[in-house]
């Protein structure tokens, strides 16, 4: 089934332009509204954007993130409170937007009615960083007949099992081009071309990197190999520490540096 996900990436290829992927939590956004946030972000020149919903344990995400999702949920977002947000935005935008959740979000509210949910809020896919491949079939046979995309996630310890967790990518391949968790870091990993390449033998799909691209010059380099960039700590904290206009400043930055 068609998204917004996989028309967004036919029509960026069809322009030769490279995806900017952006990632910030709601609640932790700075001045403007979460609605606000998405339509500041879009117009700064991002193509797809990820939403995370708060989690009190998010085992994949560096201190940032996790400092985010903490202010988060001191203001009580929850994940009715980021659907509402979207549902909003959605009045303004059809940009895609995707949530980044951890599976006990989703097991809590029910998997079945959790993607119901996303789809009547306006969310054309999910990224659940806790939930192993050989595990999805509980959501992904929710999902198949809706339009949401379970994106995968493949790490550069994922070699001998790259063709069986390729098989049935949708929407973008979330290639994580770090061990360990989120967060900024001083460069770009040096095997990570060779690494998409790997990726590429197995699937068309497109590639979007991410974990630890810090600016503009690494989301240069890493937009050479693969199809997307995607940017989250860097801009999270920008968002945290300084503000709203910060944070837009950085994307677009790194749209300039990876082509308009």
């Amino acid at each position: 089934m068609k998204t917004r996900i996989s028309e967004k990436f036919e029509a960026l290829k069809a322009r030769n332009r490279k995806a900017l992927i952006p990632f910030f939590m709601p609640g932790a956004q700075g001045e403007q509204s979460i609605a606000e946030t998405i339509l500041g972000l879009e117009a700064a020149g991002a193509d797809l954007i990820e939403l995370g919903v708060p989690f009190s344990d998010p085992m994949a995400d560096g201190p940032v993130i996790q400092r985010s999702a903490e202010a988060a949920l001191k203001k009580g977002v929850m994940t009715d409170t980021v659907f509402a947000a979207v549902k909003e935005a959605r009045e303004k935008t059809d940009i895609p937007l995707l949530l980044l959740v951890y599976y006990n979000s989703v097991f809590k509210y029910g998997p079945e009615r959790f993607a119901r949910d996303c789809v009547a809020a306006g969310i054309d896919g999910l990224i659940i960083p806790d939930l192993p491949f050989e595990e999805q079939g509980e959501l992904t046979q929710v999902t198949r007949d809706l339009p949401l995309d379970v994106i995968t996630l493949v790490a550069r310890t994922s070699k001998n099992r790259l063709k069986t967790v390729l098989e049935k990518a949708e929407g973008f391949i979330y290639c994580v081009s770090t061990t360990g968790v989120t967060g900024e870091r001083a460069k770009v990993y040096s095997g990570l071309k060779g690494f998409l390449e790997e990726i590429k033998a197995h699937t068309d799909v497109p590639r979007c990197v991410g974990f630890g691209i810090s600016d503009a010059a690494q989301a240069a380099e890493v937009a050479a190999y693969g199809e997307g960039v995607i940017v989250g700590s860097a801009l999270v904290r920008r968002f945290l520490d300084e503000s709203a206009e910060a944070g837009y400043a950085l994307i677009r930055e790194m749209r300039a540096a990876i082509g308009e």
